[in-house]
């Protein structure tokens, strides 16, 4: 099995047994995206790589809104529909790529990415979404960004080759910033949730203890999903040890 074989293959297996973003960030992500989204105005909303849509769900309680959330998994997708089966009026899950987005010019008032952005090497994804992001609407965008360009030493490193995806599409925060601004975007909040990503830190350090050494982690992953999830956490302990990532909100207007 390739490498980026099996990467897909803990998304559509691991990812779905170990938690998402509003796992990870509880309901805190979940107020700060709702007060920036207009409940009168804001009907269409867009989520990218939607995982299992738990995001979605949650905000859609408090909206009278329609969201249509998108992953590359089919397995995260499928999971998606039968869990929000009795609310299809509201929410909608498909298969699709960041990379090749399949939607019409000015389709939806808010698009929406909690770490979907850097996973994609795109460097053209930021005019993507404008393309399809409405006049007046806004991008909540939630993401790990560099500090500072990865050393060249880090990014030869045999970790960080062989986890595919993680940090490979990262960029600065002021480089992207930048491409924001060129697109059209007016940046209406910066924010920074570095204290949760050194929940993160400390998280992935007893949990790569504990992983290896439990037999229950050997019933619930595969040996290629342990190989994928010992190699994120030694990447991610690696970068924030080093001090080379941050995690920021950005929300700006179109």
């Amino acid at each position: 099995m390739s490498q980026r074989t099996s990467t897909l293959s803990f998304y559509e297996k691991g990812v779905y047994k170990i938690g998402d973003s509003v796992t990870l960030f509880g309901h805190q992500l979940v107020r700060k995206i709702l007060e920036n989204i207009e409940k009168d105005r804001h009907n269409r909303i867009l989520e990218i790589a939607c995982g299992k849509g738990n995001l979605g769900s949650n905000l859609i309680k408090n909206l009278n809104s329609y969201l249509t959330g998108f992953d590359v998994s089919n397995f995260l997708i499928n999971y998606a529909k039968r869990s929000n089966a009795n609310n299809k009026e509201k929410l909608e899950f498909l298969v699709a790529d960041i990379e090749n987005i399949p939607f019409r010019r000015e389709s939806f008032d808010v698009i929406i990415s909690v770490f979907g952005v850097s996973f994609t090497g795109n460097s053209t994804i930021i005019q993507e979404l404008n393309y399809i992001l409405k006049k007046n609407g806004k991008f909540i965008y939630l993401d790990i960004f560099l500090k500072k360009n990865l050393p060249h030493e880090f990014k030869k490193s045999h970790i960080f080759q062989r986890t595919c995806t993680c940090l490979h599409g990262v960029k600065t925060l002021q480089s992207q910033l930048l491409q924001l601004e060129n697109c059209g975007f007016k940046i209406t909040l910066i924010e920074s949730y570095d204290a949760v990503l050194q929940k993160i830190l400390e998280d992935a350090k007893k949990f790569k203890e504990k992983i290896f050494s439990n037999s229950v982690a050997q019933i619930i992953f595969t040996k290629e999903e342990l190989d994928i999830v010992r190699l994120w956490l030694e990447l991610y302990i690696e970068a924030l040890e080093k001090d080379l990532i941050s995690c920021i909100m950005i929300i700006s207007s179109k």
